[in-house]
């Protein structure tokens, strides 16, 4: 199984303690690296299966099993820290900065902000970067809230108030040529049945929000 390492500190152990429990001689090998990567090494055959960001793939097959959260982070000695929850306009005049825009997750996140007409810098490849700068320079930042920005003791997290809950997606990623083993084909329906961990309207059957689609549809992107 290839992995985004942000589900690798939580999601991942808790989904396979939990199969294990009712299959103990299951064996995982877990490999980490970045959505790209780990999508063109999945076609290639070196992973049964890829939880990762979600691209334009006819190849791949695409199931979202998770939800993170996407928020403000800023200093605890930020104006903003007093705040329990904004919206994106209170956010400009602010130095922000986010994700690179050339990995999945930070086109979702310029997608947002070019519909509220916020400006941002486009950097960083994950939460410890984003964590480490937001403390250092006293930046505001918004990112995914992953157990990665729990290291930081002087940072608040803050709810953003207009991002929809399925903005970023986490999915369970098989290729639609690849040969699957049993044991992986019960391990995909254990998730599907067990272990979602979604918004309430997208385990009742939508796969995202419609508005957020339209919008990264309009920006050229998925849902992810």
């Amino acid at each position: 199984i290839g992995c985004i390492p942000t589900i690798l500190g939580d999601y991942m152990p808790e989904v396979i303690q939990h199969y294990k429990e009712g299959n103990p001689k299951a064996v995982f090998n877990i490999y980490q690296g970045h959505t790209l990567r780990l999508l063109e090494e999945l076609k290639k055959g070196k992973y049964d299966l890829a939880f990762c960001s979600g691209i334009e793939d006819d190849e791949l097959e695409f199931i979202p099993i998770l939800a993170q959260r996407l928020i403000l982070v800023v200093r605890e000695d930020h104006p903003l820290a007093a705040e329990t929850s904004v919206q994106l306009a209170d956010l400009k005049g602010y130095s922000l900065t986010t994700y690179r825009e050339t990995i999945p997750i930070g086109k979702t996140v310029r997608a947002v902000l070019r519909k509220y007409g916020v400006e941002a810098s486009f950097s960083y490849d994950d939460e410890i970067t984003i964590g480490g700068i937001v403390t250092a320079t006293n930046q505001i930042a918004i990112a995914a809230d992953t157990p990665y920005l729990s290291q930081f003791e002087h940072i608040k997290k803050i709810t953003i108030a207009d991002i929809p809950a399925d903005t970023r997606l986490v999915y369970m990623v098989y290729s639609k040529k690849n040969y699957r083993t049993r044991v992986t084909e019960d391990f995909c329906e254990f998730l599907v049945k067990y272990e979602r961990r979604l918004p309430d309207f997208m385990v009742s059957g939508e796969t995202g929000s419609r508005s957020m689609q339209e919008l990264l549809q309009k920006d050229g992107q998925t849902a992810e």
